[in-house]
């Protein structure tokens, strides 16, 4: 049975039954020994000798570790302070007397004299200038490495640059550079035996480029499936192994004959299959044994080689649990153990953790007979609540009573800043109270109040992705960190970069497939009104309300609502409401306590009246009886020590009245529900497997008693105390326009219908 109560003076609501706390994410048992790493370790390269290694933590604090490989012990830890950084991969020379580790948005390859227990900087190889700027980089000409090789005699190093579609060839001893145009987003290459050539594999296509070296020139593309993110060159058998992130697969190449000559599948291919995300390989050339990384899934997958240039025959024998999100493998010399760095360490990847502390695992490699075991544990583990399918059968029961959902996606608070005192565990008061959120507050009291709803996301570009797209992808994992520390990364997330998007797309794709109607207030629209959207998403912003602010501080929620309400009363004159709304409401990110800026509490109430006016609005309309509005927000930024619980909230006529629902949900849970409710497919495993909100829903019982919002006491204008900006005052002058008119037409409404009231 759910955990459901009724919140104290209220009168209890009937709980349906429920399959308990199950989510989206996946446990962590990781298997062999754990080293504790720097946040975020997401390469990682083993000494020739087998005796050291170097681990790249790469989180919003960033840190390089020489390691001891037998004893697991850090020798050393260089930290890298802003606005020097670390990405991509490192690599030691063949004597091992030099590594080199790559520099992100420090444009630069840092190399280092290899001791037995230190490394010692030398100058590092800079990267020459950037011919073409990229679209993807929205014009920033900022050379990125994002993957090294380094070739036989250990006088050159080939380093991808993610950024400027390139390979630039570097003569070590001189530090001269050479561009060679190598297509779009390389991420990882890998060189021939022969040092004529390389292979790249291009991130933000579906290809692997080979590059003529000699001629410094792309000489043939050769087709993959979706985000290419890992390359094993094994020279003997003539294969080229590549990992593709987005598809689920490893596609084998003919080297000889240039072409694939068969795909691995790791998954079922089905959408609710999707996300295991494939993003690292070792290779065992001697067994013919392929190990994978499937961040998305905690584990390594094992696979058994078909024998040399065969079209089939590969075998998955089965996995190796890992830590959270394992990001890079290394097999030690001889065979016998296996390396794992794990990104987000022992956390689970619902953790809402920005900066959670990542491990190595050190893995004796089993037997095909020992993989069974856990490989059956990985299985119950992922067995889905759902069978990976949208239908729990309480909320099918009420597929035909919905027929429009509201999804409000806001910004950055955790449960305790606006609920702390409500429920059976209220713990303290909460940083925005009544005054300041009267709206979040009674709406929770009056329907559902969730106190065990947590954040997926950590910060905003993974909890947008995992918010509209069911999964934020290895694109995503791997760069956010750099750009929410201001490491010279751009801000690429959200339809501006192809690589961003998950296999099956965003939530309106999946709407698309299913021929329902929607419209969007917000997502993706970015400067003034009238609003742009990136130009691979026509479709999108033919639904876009181009009036609706997207996220621009210098607009009021209150503007937001002006915009939604002008077509809401048209849809209203119409009769018509499309079957799914996507309202964004960010004011509650706040501003902190910059001088000239809104105060948190203004801020934050902005937001909290902004919701109150659209329940209010949608409650009072004739859609209200048919209609279930979702509000979320997609990250938990502003938690206290690090918790993911975050605020959420359903509002139905057909939702339970007055209860608290203590079932662990998270954004994917939300995501499953509404896809349930509307008929959709799940865009991954993981709002395919999540637990539904099935008993915050009321079956047998519709109220359709409508809400009326509450102004809050204060002051939507209120400043930080300092110098004001004469833009911000021009700006917050238009947008509270709306915030001192927003209670006159609350009360006009509210006078209107009693007077109504009194007619009939």
């Amino acid at each position: 049975m759910a955990a459901v109560s009724a919140l104290v003076g209220l009168a209890p609501a009937p709980a349906l039954s429920s399959a308990g706390g199950g989510t989206g994410v996946r446990p962590v048992r990781p298997a062999g020994t754990q080293i504790a790493m720097p946040g975020r370790p997401m390469a990682l390269a083993l000494s020739p000798d087998g005796s050291r290694m170097l681990v790249s933590g790469q989180g919003i604090a960033q840190s390089l570790a020489f390691v001891d490989v037998a004893g697991g012990r850090t020798l050393q830890r260089l930290r890298f302070d802003r606005p020097r950084s670390l990405s991509g991969a490192a690599v030691f020379s063949a004597d091992g007397r030099r590594a080199y580790v790559g520099g992100g948005g420090s444009s630069v390859v840092w190399r280092y004299a290899v001791g037995r227990d230190r490394l010692v900087e030398l100058r590092p190889l800079r990267l020459g200038p950037i011919v073409e700027r990229n679209e993807i980089a929205r014009g920033l000409t900022v050379p990125y490495p994002a993957g090294l090789a380094i070739s036989r005699d250990g006088g050159s190093l080939y380093v991808a640059d993610e950024l400027g579609d390139a390979v630039h060839a570097i003569d070590i001893a001189s530090g001269r550079s050479r561009r060679i145009a190598a297509g779009d987003g390389p991420l990882a290459v890998v060189l021939h035996p022969d040092g004529r050539r390389a292979y790249v594999a291009r991130s933000a296509g579906r290809s692997v480029g080979v590059l003529d070296l000699v001629r410094r020139r792309p000489s043939r593309a050769i087709g993959v499936g979706a985000h290419p993110t890992a390359l094993a060159l094994d020279p003997a058998a003539g294969e080229l192994y590549v990992a593709n992130a987005d598809a689920d697969s490893i596609s084998v190449i003919d080297i000889r004959r240039q072409r694939v000559l068969r795909t691995i599948g790791l998954t079922s291919g089905a959408a609710a299959a999707r996300g295991r995300s494939p993003i690292a390989l070792a290779l065992d050339r001697e067994r013919r044994r392929l190990y994978i990384a499937a961040a998305g899934d905690n584990a390594v997958d094992v696979v058994a080689l078909a024998a040399p240039g065969s079209r089939r025959g590969d075998r998955v024998l089965g996995v190796i649990p890992t830590g959270a999100y394992p990001s890079a493998l290394a097999l030690e010399r001889g065979g016998r153990r296996l390396l794992v760095a794990n990104a987000k360490g022992t956390l689970d990847s619902g953790s809402g953790e920005p900066d959670a502390l990542g491990t190595v695992s050190r893995v004796t490699l089993p037997t095909a007979a020992a993989l069974a075991r856990p490989t059956a544990t990985r299985r119950a583990d992922t067995t889905c609540p759902r069978s990976c399918e949208p239908g729990d059968a309480a909320l099918q029961a009420l597929r035909g009573r919905i027929d429009h959902v509201v999804y409000i996606v806001k910004e950055n608070r955790a449960y305790d800043d606006l609920f702390a005192d409500l429920g059976p565990n209220a713990a303290g008061a909460p940083r925005f109270g009544s005054d300041v959120a009267p709206n979040h507050r009674e709406l929770a009291r009056r329907f559902v109040l969730f106190d065990n709803f947590h954040a997926v996301g950590a910060v905003s570009p993974d909890g947008k992705a995992w918010s509209l797209g069911g999964l934020a992808n290895a694109y995503v994992e791997r760069n956010w960190p750099a750009t929410y520390a201001f490491r010279r990364r751009p801000s690429d997330y959200l339809g501006l970069s192809p690589a961003a998007s998950p296999p099956q797309g965003q939530l309106w794709d999946s709407l698309a497939r299913a021929g329902r109607s929607y419209r969007n207030y917000g997502a993706w629209a970015s400067g003034t009104v009238p609003v742009r959207l990136p130009p691979r998403s026509r479709e999108l912003a033919a639904n876009t309300d181009a009036n609706f602010p997207g996220y621009n501080r210098r607009f009021s929620d209150q503007r937001r609502v002006a915009a939604f309400l002008e077509e809401f009363r048209d849809f209203e004159r119409r009769g018509r409401l499309p079957d799914f709304l996507f309202v964004s409401l960010t004011n509650d990110h706040l501003l902190g306590t910059r001088a000239g800026y809104r105060t948190p509490e203004a801020m934050m109430a902005d937001n909290d009246l902004a919701l109150g006016r659209i329940v209010d609005a949608i409650s009072h309309s004739p859609f209200w009886s048919r209609t279930a509005i979702f509000v979320v927000d997609d990250d938990a930024q502003g938690k206290p020590g690090g918790q993911s619980r975050t605020v959420a909230l359903v509002i139905s006529p057909h939702t339970q009245r007055g209860a608290v629902d203590s079932t662990r949900y998270d954004t994917l849970s939300m995501l499953g529900t509404m896809e349930t409710l509307l008929g959709l497919d799940p865009l991954s495993q993981f709002d395919g497997s999540a637990q539904t909100m099935t008993a915050a829903f009321d079956a047998a019982r519709t109220d359709r008693r409508p809400y009326d919002a509450i102004v809050p006491a204060q002051a939507l204008d209120q400043l930080n105390p300092g110098e004001v900006r004469v833009g911000v005052t021009f700006a917050l002058g238009v947008s509270l326009g709306f915030v001192l008119g927003a209670a006159l037409v609350i009360a006009t409404t509210r006078i209107g219908r009693i007077r109504r009231r009194t007619v009939r």
